[in-house]
């Protein structure tokens, strides 16, 4: 009997190792970006990134919704000005990386606003590909 596995069972999807480093660096990269008002943080994300935000429903219940990413960056390109002028910056702490399926991780914390100081959960699961790290998915809650 081979050691190796038969023909055709690995797939591309087959686990892949996680440098779990590497992602804590594009992390640290994009919060650098963002916190210096650089728009191309928004560069970072894919552009099949799925976006979840926190809203307010008509009965004034938070919800989460899904953005499409073209919205997603034009709304933070159009925030970027306002934001800079009022050096409304975000402290990540408590960050945790836990290596996940298909050569994603997921990065998750908390993330403080240097401005109101209130401190929200969130999460980002990243992946990388021919092209580098990026941000496939997003939310402000606790990681999935």
């Amino acid at each position: 009997s081979s050691p190796c596995p038969a023909a055709g069972s690995l797939s591309e999807d087959a686990e892949r190792p996680v440098d779990v480093a590497a992602a804590r660096s594009f992390f640290d990269h994009h919060t650098e970006l963002e916190n210096d008002f650089d728009p191309a943080f928004l560069d970072n994300y894919a552009d099949n990134a799925v976006i979840k935000v926190s809203q307010v429903d008509a009965g004034g219940k938070p919800v989460i919704v899904e953005r499409k990413i073209a919205d997603y960056r034009a709304e933070q390109l159009k925030a970027l000005p306002a934001a800079k002028q009022k050096l409304d910056t975000h402290q990540y702490s408590d960050i945790r990386i836990e290596p996940a399926k298909d050569g994603r991780a997921i990065v998750s914390g908390k993330r403080t606003s240097t401005l109101s100081k209130s401190s929200t959960p969130f999460y980002v699961v990243v992946r990388t590909s021919g092209s580098g790290w990026k941000i496939v998915e997003a939310g402000p809650q606790a990681a999935p």
